[in-house]
């Protein structure tokens, strides 16, 4: 018995897997995890989650990026889910079924990136593509990092461009050091595949397209014939920014207009120092083990082959600059930065080369008893760990609602979209304040106002199918995507809002004091307050205003 398992075993690690076959596995994974997602509530900052339906609000309703509101996120998941919203209406999981259907054409490039590797056991194809289909898809909101117990949307566009950069880093790494010359179909496709994973990179994050360049030119250092590598990385980088200009076309928004948004942003987090940036790759476990599998990656590359000096240079410049890159762009997603690209570039880096002799243009793979494949395999399985944990709670939360074993709190405004999250021991604070403040609209007849609220994102136009106000941030967070420092007027707080709701509680009373500091003068002059208890105070525009 144990002998005929030992054989199968054998038999499925040697199975040469065709691209096909990888990516109906990586589908399988994607669609599962979608299916999870479906039936689980949020639990980790609900706050987010309404801020991006806010957003596909918005563009359902017309507006535009830059002009109208305020987003220094991607805008390709809003602006398809706002499509998907006109074609089935206001479906309350549409951010994840518009989140899936972007993935799939990047699960397809990472699985034809991770077949390159020829210098691993097949098995590591299989492996390979799953954890990136577990990166692109996994329902966990941050797994491992910051509490690996809470689900939700929130920082799904960080986990996604992220996992978009880690098929570029193999895609631009793997298979071109033993290469002398590409044939010009060949150098098309590098071209092209380079071009597509740039653009998909930008439209889940706008910064995430600097690093993708970024990895591309430091890759020129893995290629054989540099004026290759210098071609691939200049005329993808070209053909991305063509795409990325009719993409914004097609969605009717400025690149001057993008650029503003990005750079408001970037002012608002400044460039961090050394020190940040040291402790940032360090405040989780993970992030210290992925660095541990870089460093011994890069010492096995001196130590069995010195001549892949050039290349060793390119990875630690990727590794190097894009995490200073990342932190500018980022907080703490550093459990993001390529897992596992890095452990895997340099373990099968000698692509046959030094002690592994290229026999007629072949390469032979590397053996199992040389360590070299512990390398990778260790990254591989912490990070699919990671994406297995996380699906894993995401099913447990949805069973145990399902089971009546907990129950969910819904948060809805009868018309819109509803939000489903958990009763926590605070007694659902958020989420009982905004259906009060709900009931509070309906009952002074205000639900079909341009409403402002003053706090981290408001949840009353998505939730009444109200019309959202214009001209203001769809989320508040000073030195995120505002600096702290910031000068506002009341026009940056409440562009052309009719009624102007004040939480008196919640999580973000800073948020708060400080917008409501802004507007005050003009809520005293133009507005009148209608409502007021413990937890709402409502101010509507006098008439005339």
């Amino acid at each position: 018995m144990l002998e005929s398992v030992g054989k199968t075993a054998q038999a499925l690690a040697q199975r040469q897997w065709s691209s096909a076959e990888l990516f109906a596995t990586s589908l399988a994974v994607i669609l599962i995890n979608f299916t999870v997602s479906l039936v689980c509530p949020t639990s980790h900052i609900l706050e987010d989650e309404i801020a991006f339906y806010d957003t596909i609000w918005r563009t359902v309703s017309g507006q535009r990026l830059g002009l109208d509101y305020h987003n220094p996120l991607g805008f390709a998941p809003f602006q398809v889910a706002a499509l998907l919203w006109k074609a089935i209406g206001p479906y309350e999981h549409i951010l994840k079924l518009t989140n899936t259907l972007l993935v799939i054409p990047v699960a397809w490039l990472g699985c034809r990136a991770v077949r390159r590797y020829t210098a691993l056991p097949p098995i590591f194809a299989l492996l390979a593509a799953i954890v990136i289909a577990f990166e692109l898809s996994a329902p966990n909101s941050f797994g491992f990092g910051i509490d690996p117990t809470k689900v939700g949307t929130t920082g799904f566009y960080n986990r996604i461009s992220i996992a978009c950069l880690v098929v570029l880093f193999l895609h631009a790494f793997a298979g071109v050091n033993g290469t002398k010359a590409l044939s010009w179909p060949a150098l098309a496709r590098e071209i092209a595949a380079g071009a597509m994973l740039l653009l998909f990179a930008f439209l889940f994050k706008i910064s995430a397209l600097a690093i993708g360049i970024f990895i591309l030119f430091a890759a020129i250092l893995a290629y054989r014939n540099k004026v290759q590598g210098l071609l691939v990385a200049a005329g993808a980088s070209v053909l991305a920014s063509l795409l990325i200009w009719l993409v914004t076309l097609a969605f009717g928004i400025g690149l001057g207009n993008l650029a503003a948004e990005y750079a408001l942003a970037g002012k608002a987090k400044g460039v961090p120092g050394v020190v940040a940036i040291v402790q940032a790759l360090f405040k989780d476990p993970l992030d210290a083990l992925n660095i541990i599998l870089v460093v011994f990656g890069l010492y096995i590359l001196v130590r069995y082959d010195r001549r892949n000096w050039m290349l060793l240079s390119g990875v630690f410049v990727v590794c190097v600059g894009s995490t200073f890159l990342l932190n500018i762009s980022n907080e703490y997603e550093t459990i993001w930065l390529y897992p596992p690209a890095f452990a895997i570039m340099a373990a099968v880096a000698l692509r046959g080369h030094g002690r592994q002799p290229e026999e007629e243009g072949k390469v032979r793979a590397m053996p199992w008893s040389s360590g070299i494949a512990l390398v990778p395999l260790t990254g591989f399985l912490v990070i699919l760990a990671n994406g297995i944990f996380g699906t894993g709670i995401a099913l447990a939360s949805g069973l145990s609602v399902v089971s009546g074993l907990r129950d969910e709190y819904v948060v809805t405004g009868d018309r819109g979209i509803r939000f489903h999250t958990f009763c926590q021991d605070e007694g659902c604070d958020y989420g009982r304040t905004i259906n009060e403040g709900v009931a509070l609209l309906r009952k002074n007849g205000l639900e079909h106002e341009k409403i402002a609220t003053l706090t981290h994102s408001n949840p009353f136009p998505v939730l009444m199918l109200a019309p959202p106000h214009r001209g203001t941030q769809v989320w508040w967070n000073f030195g995120f995507n505002v600096p702290k420092d910031a000068v506002l007027t009341w026009k940056d707080v409440l562009g052309d809002a009719t009624v102007v709701m004040v939480p008196l509680t919640g999580d973000y009373p800073h948020v708060r004091e400080k917008l409501l500091s802004t507007v005050q003068a003009r809520l005293d002059s133009d507005f009148e307050l209608v409502f007021a208890d413990s937890e709402w105070k409502i101010y509507r525009q006098r008439k005339g205003n």
